[in-house]
């Protein structure tokens, strides 16, 4: 059997949901597409998901919004990656984007590239963390708050300084700042820690929910604060309050790259499960392409 389009999220959630829920943390992205999935009017669907199985018991996902540029693929075989491309092509996909296990999206880029005549680069070498037991440092007279209107110049700045730190070479305005602290502040996602002094010095956000996990990211603190545990704090105290609201297990994606944080994430308790790669695709004769959109070396797993 080869790769199918779903005619609509309740057919793949129907046919994937033991998958997805066997392993949450690492299908967490997929969650967060089935759930927007969901609240999207029937007739204007913006997620499309694509599903493999065969006779043999091998099956696989993958996902992409409804323009087809940015595509999250599963674990899934070689030969069940290049079934995937053929798909895409032939349904004229302009994937320009992907998103999954290392070794699902290493063998995607090959493919992909040899196919069309693009080039990639590495956005994100991540990790895939997953916490069931909070690790609970010393707190030492702060308090973890959830962040409101009271609190919107503060989360402004902290926002705009994870954006900028994480993601250098990505243009990000005020007005998107903006409403990613308004989308916070109404969801109650986002939280602050305030230091003994009355400092809000760190900030972390839910940003991802599935049946039984959270996921946390935007985790950040102040450049002159930085070295006196408020990242782990504050993640330890969120992840607890996630644990306490029924959830099992809490997860966060990290940098690879960044011993200090993923250091701070397993001393509270976040075990690494799995690595994951973004990878973009730029055409090779497109002029626009600057000197930083070209071919990089790909982590093996």
């Amino acid at each position: 059997m080869s790769w199918s389009v779903c005619d609509n999220v309740d057919m793949f959630l129907n046919r994937r949901r033991e998958v997805l829920i066997r392993e949450e943390s690492k299908h967490n992205l997929a969650w967060s597409a089935v759930l927007r999935a969901q609240k999207e009017p029937p007739t204007d669907p913006q997620e499309v998901f694509l599903i493999f199985e065969n006779c043999e018991g091998i099956s696989a996902h993958a996902f992409s919004e409804r323009q087809g540029t940015h595509l999250v693929i599963s674990e899934m075989p070689d030969w069940v990656v290049e079934a995937l491309v053929e798909t895409l092509l032939k349904g004229q996909f302009p994937i320009t984007c992907v998103e999954g296990p290392i070794t699902a999206v290493n063998a995607f880029v090959d493919r992909w590239t040899q196919c069309l005549d693009y080039i990639h680069e590495v956005e994100l070498n991540q990790g895939l963390y997953e916490l069931t037991k909070v690790h609970m440092p010393e707190l030492k007279g702060g308090r973890m708050l959830l962040a409101t209107e009271a609190h919107q110049d503060v989360l402004q700045r902290l926002i705009a300084g994870f954006w900028q730190e994480c993601f250098p070479d990505r243009l990000v305005t005020e007005t998107q700042v903006y409403a990613r602290v308004q989308r916070f502040i109404s969801q109650g996602k986002a939280f602050l820690w305030q230091d003994h002094e009355g400092r809000f010095v760190s900030m972390a956000a839910v940003v991802r929910e599935s049946p039984n996990t959270s996921s946390i990211s935007g985790v950040f603190t102040s450049p002159n604060q930085r070295g006196l545990g408020y990242a782990a704090r504050i993640v330890a105290c969120l992840s607890q309050n996630r644990l306490d609201t029924g959830k099992r297990a809490c997860n966060l994606h990290t940098d690879l790259d960044n011993d200090t944080s993923n250091g701070v994430y397993i001393r509270v308790g976040y075990a690494l499960i799995g690595k994951a790669l973004r990878v973009r695709f730029v055409p090779r004769l497109d002029s626009s392409v600057g000197s930083n959109t070209r071919g990089i070396s790909i982590p093996t797993a």
